[in-house]
């Protein structure tokens, strides 16, 4: 159940960071429902209660939001830094009995307060950023323990860029196994090319087309006429990769 949540709340953040760049009729809110609980498999069909559950959980959330049954809540309560509302007992339609039902909170914990204690590495940054705007690229690495503010120190530096008219993309680690190879850069990528026209980002994404579209497979959709990559050997496609993806970005 664990894994379940986390991609649910990796789905939603996910379409939240794309919305945000968007115009209103391009955005999209999905729901979510999650339940545990039988489930009946008869061909390509599945059925039961606890799909029938899963359904009406959906149907209880906001667009954008995700809610669990108590049978969910009960196995991940003390295990994902989640905050939870209780929406009670919640009769739905074709179950018998009543189900406890809970909204996950997919908000910021708290108001986001005055930035204090990092001026000295955010004036370096912000350095860094007026050189970058002038055409000398600029790749940073922030580093330190837990909780010491890393996120909130870019989270000020990309308010400085954004005011000054630079495009934001944010990229962000999955700390468990199994996401995709240069995950971070791929949701990065992807923002890019949902703001440009499909002409524009071609003409950015140059001859690394092809090799750009492995890892943001969405482009051989948009962009059906893409060939694939030449074959090479794993270190020449490492290198053909990180070329076009620098050209793009």
């Amino acid at each position: 159940m664990v894994d379940a949540v986390q991609c649910a709340v990796a789905v939603q953040q996910e379409l939240a960071t794309r919305n945000a760049s968007l115009p209103a009729h391009r955005k999209m809110a999905f729901r979510i429902g999650i339940n545990l609980g039988d489930v009946l498999v008869e061909g390509e069909r599945i059925y039961g209660d606890g799909v029938n559950i899963a359904a009406r959980l959906e149907g209880l959330a906001e667009g954008g939001g995700i809610c669990v049954s108590g049978t969910v809540y009960d196995q991940i309560e003390d295990k994902l830094d989640l905050r939870y509302v209780s929406l009670g007992e919640q009769a739905v339609k074709n179950i018998a009995r009543p189900v406890r039902v809970y909204r996950i909170r997919l908000e910021p914990k708290a108001p986001e307060s005055a930035f204090i204690g990092r001026e000295r590495e955010l004036e370096a940054l912000i350095v860094g950023l007026e050189r970058a705007l002038t055409g000398v690229g600029r790749l940073v690495m922030l580093a330190g323990d837990a909780g010491i503010g890393k996120t909130r120190l870019a989270q000020e530096v990309a308010k400085v860029a954004a005011q000054r008219g630079a495009t934001i993309l944010w990229g962000r680690c999955y700390d468990q196994s199994g996401a995709p190879p240069y995950w971070p850069w791929a949701q990065a990528m992807r923002l890019y090319a949902q703001l440009l026209e499909s002409d524009v980002l071609l003409a950015h994404m140059g001859p690394g087309a092809a090799d750009i579209a492995e890892i943001v497979p969405e482009l051989k959709v948009r962009f059906p006429e893409l060939s694939s990559p030449p074959p090479l050997e794993p270190d020449q496609a490492r290198f053909r990769l990180f070329n076009s993806v620098t050209t793009l970005l």
